[in-house]
């Protein structure tokens, strides 16, 4: 709810605005890098929902638990030598 306007609007609008709001903040503080990325984590989700999904997405190829936590797993290890 954006309670200047009156009026709801999408989350990631909210942390935009907030984010635009702080920069000046951030760039004195040198942490602009740490605030943008509330904005991607609005847009795309957390590293937990992306691991919900790909665990989701196992298991609808028909991996079993083990087999769909490995999946998990092996994302989580390309994304972390990736950077991400």
């Amino acid at each position: 709810m954006d309670y200047g306007r009156s009026e709801l609007v999408p989350f990631v609008d909210l942390v935009d605005e907030l984010v635009e709001l702080l920069l000046p903040d951030a760039e004195e503080l040198d942490c602009i890098g740490e605030l943008t990325r509330a904005s991607a984590i609005a847009r795309e989700g957390t590293s937990a929902d992306r691991q919900r999904a790909r665990y989701q997405e196992a298991a609808e190829e028909g991996a079993d638990q083990t087999e769909a936590l490995q999946s998990v797993v092996d994302e989580l290890m390309v994304d972390t030598l990736a950077g991400t």
